[in-house]
């Protein structure tokens, strides 16, 4: 590619940038002034939140039972997407699944079960366990931001398989990624995503909801987060954009590449700001080791103090791909017992740092006596052109959030010390 070239493409690229601002800027003057960016969810819950609000909200849906009063009907509509989209298994060249056997089950005696568990299991817990008595039962394990526990896909995997004669586990995501904890399964789990299947199940629900306006404007605030999540546009949005990529038909050469120069960039960032967090937390006197964990870097950061039974305890920091969000805690030794007195520590740890961070967190199944969650502004998924253009203030941003992670550290030390 030549001088002239390069110049051509960087003056394409310049101008279908700024006609897509454009787009963005209308959308968003046009939700004001509608009164659109209102929503109901996330005035209650943080649009992240996969638990809370994503799991509690696509159960509600899917179960006949629920005063939706709409019987089986979302239950059915899920099954239609899921047969029309079908889903990918663990393995990319591997043939997709399209649950054909589904087509027979009979939803109108479905049974929803959330949290699903087995006495015996230690810890770990099926999202959303839809079960079909006497014919089958589907697994769904969703994941938004939280990190994967041990071998969570393959122990979710062999509970299914001890409880069901017949079962699917499928493993949801926001972009349909792999599970990185699937060893040795009993029957491979399969990949959905919010962003195929959730918005096609979305908007079949939408369809068939016209005449119920209560459950339908619900639906669609539902459907705005998740596209807010995925950065998928809506249909009117989407026209406007085609209608700029045919006046520019030349950028259609360079999609792939400015894909993945955005995503190379963005990698680029996430090291920067974890090599930043990682001199700043130095900085503070705190001892880090780094380790590997499947996708996910952790920083474990040590203290002195042992609220275990004398056993030091870590503060973690963990990161996924896009760093959408950061969580610390104190976790305990699987090998030592509780302590008489968690309960009353995590209380007053929690009071403690209520007005430090944004929602603390007590115990976990899975060992963790405390944590909390950090979100940095920058590294939500809507602030992707302010983390581009931000190669310079990383470093001031690792500053703060290491401020924060040694608050939490003395505040663990007042609350938790050895007596």
């Amino acid at each position: 590619m030549d001088s002239n070239d390069d110049a051509d493409l960087e003056a394409t690229i310049r101008s279908v940038a700024g006609e897509l601002e454009q787009v963005r800027l209308a959308h968003e003057n046009f939700l004001r002034e509608t009164k659109g960016r209102f929503n109901v969810f996330t005035v209650l819950r943080q649009g992240h939140d996969e638990r809370g609000l994503h799991s509690n909200w696509i159960a509600y849906l899917l179960d006949p039972s629920k005063e939706h009063d709409c019987g089986p009907l979302f239950l059915e509509l899920f099954l239609e997407s899921l047969i029309l989209k079908g889903a990918q298994p663990h393995d990319d060249s591997a043939k997709r699944c399209y649950f054909d056997h589904l087509r027979s089950v009979d939803c109108s005696t479905a049974k929803l079960h959330t949290e699903y568990a087995k006495i015996d299991v230690v810890y770990g817990n099926i999202d959303i366990v839809i079960e079909f008595p006497g014919q089958i039962a589907i697994g769904i394990e969703n994941k938004i931001n939280a990190n994967e526990q041990d071998c969570q896909i393959t122990r979710y995997s062999k509970i299914l398989e001890s409880e069901f004669s017949s079962h699917e586990l499928l493993y949801l995501t926001l972009d349909g990624k792999q599970s990185y904890t699937c060893e040795s399964l009993v029957k491979e789990y399969r990949r959905i995503s919010y962003a195929e299947l959730i918005l096609d199940w979305n908007k079949r629900c939408l369809e068939a909801t016209h005449d119920y306006p209560n459950i339908n404007h619900a639906i669609q605030q539902y459907d705005q987060i998740v596209r807010l999540l995925t950065g998928v546009t809506t249909m009117a949005d989407m026209k406007l954009v085609k209608d700029i990529v045919i006046k520019n038909p030349g950028i259609a050469n360079h999609a792939g590449s400015i894909l993945a120069a955005v995503e190379e960039i963005q990698q680029e960032r996430c090291k920067s700001f974890f090599d930043a967090l990682n001199d700043a937390i130095k900085k503070k006197g705190l001892e880090i080791s780094r380790t590997l964990l499947g996708r996910f870097e952790t920083l474990i950061v040590s203290s002195n103090h042992a609220p275990v039974q004398s056993q030091p305890f870590k503060k973690v920091v963990e990161r996924e791909g896009s760093i959408e969000f950061l969580s610390m805690g104190v976790k305990r030794d699987p090998a030592i017992p509780w302590p008489v007195e968690t309960r009353e520590r995590q209380n007053a740890l929690h009071a403690s740092l209520s007005n430090t961070f944004e929602g603390t967190h007590g115990n976990r199944n899975d060992g963790w006596l405390h944590y909390v969650d950090i979100r940095p502004k920058l590294f939500e998924p809507k602030a992707l052109p302010e983390l581009i253009a931000a190669g310079e203030t990383l470093p001031r941003v690792a500053a703060d959030i290491a401020d924060k992670i040694f608050a939490y550290v003395q505040a663990v030390e007042t609350t938790w010390a050895t007596p």
